[in-house]
């Protein structure tokens, strides 16, 4: 059956030692690729990602544009960028508030990996509050008992921190993010100011 999408949006992973895609991040963008190719009616393309690693000239957004232009021969005017989300909830964060600037906008496929499709999933919703449309398309993969661990860790762990606010109450669920969730407040990396994630 034919797809017909209005935006993709493809979470990343990570960068190899050589500062390349590494092989879940690549796995994804070729997913979104071919669904990008199939479709008639060229869809949006939404690639996020911050400079996390010192030894990289780009960050995890640009590496995307990169690989989708020059090894997909997508087209630059059909790829936006956030650099500033360091996980999912920045994706998606970062992805709802990018598809309110995109007229016309009401089917949207968020790319993943099998393993992270109930967290992605459940995220997702939470931010865009039945908005939009969200389909999810995933690369299949064998699941370890760790990953599963790991992952069901990480959902109720967003559970918790978000459980007293509203689902798709933007402003709230971006301060919380910058004030509890480790990423963002200067616990595992450098503090994000509240002004340049709103900007």
């Amino acid at each position: 059956m034919l797809k017909n999408y209005d935006v993709l949006c493809i979470l990343s992973n990570a960068l190899n030692k050589n500062c390349e895609l590494n092989l879940k991040s690549r796995a994804r963008v070729d997913l979104a690729a071919k669904i990008y190719s199939k479709q008639v009616k060229k869809p949006k393309l939404i690639v996020s990602g911050w400079k996390y690693r010192k030894d990289c000239n780009l960050s995890l957004a640009d590496t995307f544009e990169n690989y989708l232009i020059k090894k997909k021969y997508v087209s630059k005017k059909d790829i936006f960028k956030e650099h500033k989300p360091r996980d999912t909830i920045g994706e998606a964060i970062f992805c709802f508030r990018r598809i309110n600037k995109i007229k016309n906008i009401k089917k949207l496929c968020v790319i993943t990996h099998k393993s992270h499709l109930k967290r992605a999933r459940y995220i997702f919703n939470y931010i865009f509050n039945n908005k939009y449309k969200i389909k999810f398309e995933c690369v299949d993969e064998y699941i370890s008992e760790k990953i599963k661990n790991n992952e069901s860790k990480s959902l109720i762990n967003f559970k918790k921190t978000f459980k007293d606010i509203n689902k798709g109450d933007i402003n709230k669920i971006m301060e919380i993010v910058l004030n509890k969730h480790p990423n963002y407040n200067g616990t595992n990396y450098n503090k994000v100011n509240l002004n340049v994630f709103k900007s």
